[in-house]
């Protein structure tokens, strides 16, 4: 047995308790382990140490939630302007250039999400002339579903979908014009 562990087992019996006196007693002075009665001796091995907490799980705090009435919003999810461009830039750049979103808006003689288009891929422009990050900058600034990024070698095919919006916005403007005559 260890030379420790002998001088715990036989201190455990006959040991003096250090004991602080409460305010109320403060006149006692400290008992010893034999005047003790056998249920309220202390044995030094089966004591515990206070610095020792139990694990306790940390609280869940609740997240704050806004929820918003039915009425305050008029749509959800991305603006229709967006998708259209979004839609409109990927067709374009495909092998065969595709206007299927210019011819659509034309047919249905929309010619204020033309306008709407035109201004957003003039921004975008704008953006891509100004921007100095290397991934280039974004078709559409809050981001859209695929996330577009336009570089300054993409310009030219920019602008020449540029002038297939302006072309579609310039005929359906001609054709309403004629039409009111």
């Amino acid at each position: 047995m260890n030379d420790s562990n002998q001088f715990l087992n036989s201190n455990a019996t006959n040991c003096q308790v250090s004991y602080v006196p409460s305010k109320r007693s403060r006149s006692q002075s400290r008992p010893e382990c034999d005047s003790l009665p056998p249920s309220k001796r202390i044995a030094v091995s089966s004591t515990k140490s206070c610095l020792s907490k139990p694990n306790r799980k940390p609280k869940s705090k609740s997240k704050k939630r806004v929820r918003f009435h039915d009425d305050s919003k008029k749509w959800d999810g991305p603006r229709q302007e967006h998708v259209l461009l979004e839609r409109l830039v990927i067709d374009f750049w495909g092998t065969a250039q595709k206007l299927t979103v210019l011819e659509e808006l034309v047919d249905d003689d929309n010619d204020t999400m033309l306008l709407t288009l035109k201004s957003l891929t003039m921004g975008a422009i704008k953006r891509v002339e100004q921007s100095v990050n290397d991934r280039g900058a974004p078709l559409i600034p809050g981001g859209a579903k695929r996330g577009v990024r336009l570089h300054l070698r993409n310009l030219p095919h920019v602008k020449l979908l540029l002038a297939h919006i302006e072309d579609s916005y310039n005929s359906v403007w001609l054709l309403k014009m004629l039409t009111t005559l």
